[in-house]
């Protein structure tokens, strides 16, 4: 005959298996919750060195929360498959070495977190998970993502950083609710042609990869908000950027870029804007258009600036380490600025005698 429980005598075989309560707090918030008829809906075991999931798991069939970061495990029990109705999953910072075909079990699931551990492969069947809305695999070992992860369409937030991924699966641009995109230090080379049809997405991360250019197709994503693109490859910037009236912020710096393109000063939302350490030998006029509040054009190759003081809202402009700077206009534009207490970092003598005409006439 099969066992009957009544709720807290699960709860008290459950602690018995982990010896130790899984009730009380954790810092501000509870390590258990229960429905009205007391059963376990979330449980919270975060930071508790437990090293193994008991089988006793299973008994928790209304299970919908389930946090086991910093635990220490280096396995799922098949129990936790068998937990229909769970939405929450976090196993993150742990020593995970695989995920089982069994994952595509849990459908409900709405949060899937793994970041931090040592996976090297996700299952084709994590394109079961067609409710998930969050994924997070982070920081593994993974060199390269199933086609299938092109069904998980209600996804708003994807993290792929900080893995050995080569090249993304064709059908990643199907993602077509995602928000936020992080791709950061991967080995990519290269971003999908068609990105545009990741349409709604509002925060891009592709910096420290290999990525030697980006799309045209870049302009299109008309709801684009931040931009992280450092440490690449990138030689030009596509006129289709000037098509990005919402973005914000847009970070370039340490790549090999010689040219900005006009358009740039169509995007009229633009208030940070980092091109350290590239090749710029110019800087196009249109960017005065621009409501900037900070600009770095340190360690490139300028030899003259537009009137940068006509951005009446910067406060912080880098230009030193461009050695074929020169000429009375630039320090008018530094003094100017500096008169507006903007920050500026730059090469000049504050003692020069064109400094000093500068700041009388300015």
């Amino acid at each position: 005959m099969e066992k009957v429980y009544n709720p807290m005598n699960k709860v008290e075989e459950l602690e018995r298996a982990l010896g130790c309560s899984i009730r009380g707090k954790v810092k501000t918030y509870e390590r258990s919750q229960f429905d009205e008829n007391g059963d376990l809906i979330y449980l919270r075991l975060t930071d508790r060195y437990i090293k193994k999931v008991p089988k006793e798991i299973g008994l928790f069939e209304n299970l919908e929360g389930l946090h086991l970061s910093f635990t220490g495990i280096d396995d799922l029990p098949p129990e936790i498959f068998e937990l229909k109705k769970l939405k929450h999953l976090f196993i993150s910072n742990n020593y995970i070495y695989r995920l089982p075909e069994e994952l595509g079990d849990l459908k409900n699931l709405k949060r899937l977190n793994v970041s931090s551990n040592r996976i090297r492969k996700i299952p084709e069947s994590i394109g079961e998970l067609r409710n998930l809305e969050y994924l997070n695999l982070g920081k593994n070992q993974i060199t390269e993502l199933p086609e299938t992860i092109g069904n998980l369409t209600k996804l708003k937030e994807l993290d792929i950083s900080y893995n050995e991924i080569e090249t993304l699966p064709k059908s990643l641009t199907k993602l077509v609710n995602l928000r936020i995109l992080h791709l950061q230090n991967n080995k990519l080379s290269s971003l999908p042609n068609d990105i545009d049809r990741l349409s709604q997405l509002r925060k891009l991360f592709i910096q420290y990869n290999f990525i030697d250019q980006i799309p045209e197709a870049i302009g299109l994503l008309r709801n684009l908000w931040q931009l992280f693109a450092h440490n690449n490859q990138i030689q030009n910037i596509p006129s289709s950027i000037g098509f990005l009236e919402q973005l914000e912020m847009l970070w370039l710096q340490d790549n090999h870029i010689s040219e900005l393109p006009s358009t740039i000063g169509n995007c009229i939302g633009l208030k940070y804007l980092y091109l350290s350490r590239n090749r710029l030998k110019r800087i196009p006029r249109s960017i005065i258009n621009l409501p900037l509040d900070t600009l770095t054009l340190d360690s490139n190759k300028l030899q003259t600036l537009p009137d940068l003081d006509a951005i009446r809202t910067l406060k912080t402009l880098r230009i030193d380490k461009n050695p074929d700077i020169k000429g009375l206009n630039i320090l008018f534009t530094i003094v100017a600025l500096q008169k507006r207490n903007a920050i500026v970092i730059h090469d000049f003598q504050d003692q020069s005698e064109d400094y000093y005409i500068a700041e009388r006439f300015s």
